[in-house]
């Protein structure tokens, strides 16, 4: 017992990583285990019925070109020419010389390829041993040395000397010159059908079909079957009829040897040695159509199949991870928001609070540390906060003179070294951004004349013109009477910035921003128009919206409306009331104009009171 308290967890991070292992993971990896050996029986099945259906195809069509070679040689019956002379008649008559007899067997041959499009070449031996042939490739000729005779006997035990043989495949060049094909032969013996009596026994020759190799090699292309082997195999002579080794058919390899003897039956599977060997036997023949897969490959699918679901599996176990995290941070907040609170008051921050709403001890605690740190607070300021904040303000006041003054000096300097080294353009840009520190910097009140804003405009615009390559303009037609008026400081500069930016930067050619006033008995309108790129219509409604909510945070940290735009906007309203602020109106691919609406003020403190009375200066104080 006491070992296992010592092993026990000590802490309660421990107990909820123990408890999440034991509940979460393992009975995720046990259900994963499960899944995957279910899975892996099903996928396998799957597979070897969709490797079947495909062998299954291969037999259909290796059946039909064998039927359609055979329903060719059977034409050969049907042929006669324009005497009405056939093929029986040519081998019986002694009238018929050998010039006529070959004529008419080689229109007949003829007339039996054009009814297949599977058939390279036909033969025929009559029974004294004559030998014609016709090529479909024309250069091929056939080797006079070869010695064919009339199958009068039967070709396999069992069968009838009608029936079709299926020759195994070889070389085309042992019975033809001028060929490097392979090629497998069907010949059936032509019976003499001049009396019905006759017509079971009495051959007057043997037909050859051959049949290019190549018809089976495209019906195999054509399944683009990655993961296993097609064969055309005879189990009962060991002969193969198609293999994707050339090396097969001169007998150099025999990769189905030790499957011979397992091979019986119309269909069947046989699964060993990491190897799956589909085979389905042709109807008619003793040949069967084979697939041979490589177990491994074959089950490729199944194996990404479950990776995925690895991934799957590990997915979950992060969500699970994720949201053991946020509980345990959940569960913690409340002590790591008093530790903090304790270091912030520690720091000399005597106004650092905690808010906890747990409605347990916790809270309790929580509010305890505050009303202590309160107490601590007020006995501080008693004693020395009047003091520090005396000097502090001495100190800040003294910084506030020296640092502008000593920024101004500076970029003075560097502007008359710039003249010194001739270069006005950047002299220039220095006596610009120098302007727009003392305009900024320079005055602490909420209100500018026009015209000074405008001029800093123009200064502003001065480093955008080399900034942008003299790609942007600015034209500003606006009267002297106007330029007297007073408005809220800065409100102009955050949106020529957006114009810039958002409407003429994205032009290649640039564009122009043109400011111009209406007056309007009271009231004041500004309004700015660019030429550039426009912002869509739901865009910009939804940007509105945004800048026109009483949040003020609304939009910006998300990234959604600039900090500008939400600043003038409130900065218009809390200044000159809330029948103030801009509208913005675009068209894409026309430009946009943003009006601000002010009031007309004469002098600087006019309407200084009217936040107040509208009661703006309190719907902003938080």
């Amino acid at each position: 017992m006491n070992k296992l308290r010592k092993l026990a967890p000590k802490t309660t991070y421990q107990k909820m990583i123990l408890g999440f292992l034991l509940f979460g993971v393992l009975p995720l990896m046990v259900l994963g285990v499960i899944y995957f050996a279910r899975y892996q029986k099903t996928a396998e099945r799957v597979m070897i019925e969709n490797y079947t259906q495909i062998n299954e195809y291969f037999a259909k069509n290796t059946e039909d070109i064998i039927d359609s070679a055979d329903e060719a040689l059977g034409r050969l019956y049907d042929y006669s020419d324009e005497s009405g002379l056939t093929v029986s008649s040519v081998l019986e008559s002694d009238e018929v010389n050998d010039s006529q007899r070959e004529m008419v067997i080689h229109n007949a041959l003829q007339f039996s390829m054009e009814s297949s499009p599977y058939i390279a070449s036909e033969r025929f031996c009559d029974q004294v041993g004559r030998v014609y042939s016709l090529y479909v490739d024309q250069d091929k000729v056939l080797r006079m040395d070869q010695t064919f005779t009339s199958l009068r006997e039967l070709p396999d035990a069992g069968k009838d000397i009608r029936d079709l043989k299926v020759m195994e495949t070889m070389p085309e060049e042992s019975i033809c010159v001028r060929s490097d094909d392979y090629i497998f032969s069907l010949s059936r013996n032509y019976m003499d059908i001049s009396n019905i009596k006759l017509t079971k026994d009495r051959v007057l020759g043997t037909a050859y079909a051959d049949i290019n190799i190549s018809i089976l090699e495209n019906v195999v292309d054509s399944m683009n079957v990655e993961n296993g082997v097609f064969y055309i195999y005879n189990p009962s002579k060991g002969h193969y009829l198609y293999a994707e080794d050339p090396h097969v058919y001169r007998y150099e390899s025999n990769p189905l040897s030790e499957y011979r003897s397992r091979i019986s039956g119309e269909n069947g599977l046989v699964s060993e040695h990491g190897k799956i060997l589909l085979y389905r036997q042709l109807d008619g023949t003793d040949l069967y159509s084979v697939l041979l897969l490589n177990k491994h490959h074959m089950m490729g699918p199944y194996f990404q199949g479950r990776i995925f679901m690895i991934l799957i599996l590990c997915f979950v176990i992060f969500a699970l991870m994720l949201l053991y995290m946020w509980f345990s941070n959940r569960l913690m907040a409340p002590a790591k928001q008093l530790k903090a609170g304790m270091e912030e008051v520690q720091k000399g921050n005597m106004g650092a609070r905690v808010e906890i709403h747990t409605a347990d001890e916790m809270e309790d605690i929580a509010e305890g540390f505050n009303q202590m740190a309160a107490d601590l607070e007020r006995y501080i300021n008693r004693v020395y906060v009047a003091e520090i904040m005396r000097r502090d303000a001495e100190l800040n006041a003294l910084r506030m003179q020296i640092q502008p003054h000593y920024l101004y000096n500076t970029l003075d300097v560097i502007r008359m070294t710039a003249l010194e080294q001739e270069d006005p353009k950047t002299a220039r840009m220095l006596e610009s951004l120098a302007f727009q520190l003392r305009y900024v910097m320079g005055s602490h009140t909420d209100r500018a004349r026009l015209g000074d804003e405008l001029k800093m405009l123009e200064e502003y615009f001065v480093i955008m013109r080399v900034r942008y390559e003299d790609r942007i303009a600015l034209h500003i037609d606006v009267d002297e009477e106007d330029r007297a008026l007073w408005i809220p400081k800065l409100i102009l500069q955050p949106m020529i910035e957006n114009a810039i930016r958002h409407g003429l930067r994205p032009k290649k050619e640039g564009g122009t921003i043109e400011i111009r006033t209406i007056r309007k008995e009271n009231d004041l309108n500004i309004v700015l128009m660019d030429n550039g790129v426009g912002i869509d219509a739901d865009r910009l409604a939804y940007v509105m919206d945004l800048v026109r909510s009483k949040d003020i945070t609304a939009g910006v940290a998300t990234g959604e409306v600039s900090v500008g735009m939400k600043n003038v906007y409130d900065r218009i309203r809390i200044n000159c009331g809330e029948a103030y602020g801009y509208d913005i109106e675009s068209i894409p691919g026309v430009g946009t104009i943003v009006t601000y609406h002010l009031p007309v003020w004469l002098q600087e403190d006019e309407g200084n009171n009217r936040g107040e009375k509208d009661g703006l200066a309190s719907d902003h104080s938080g």
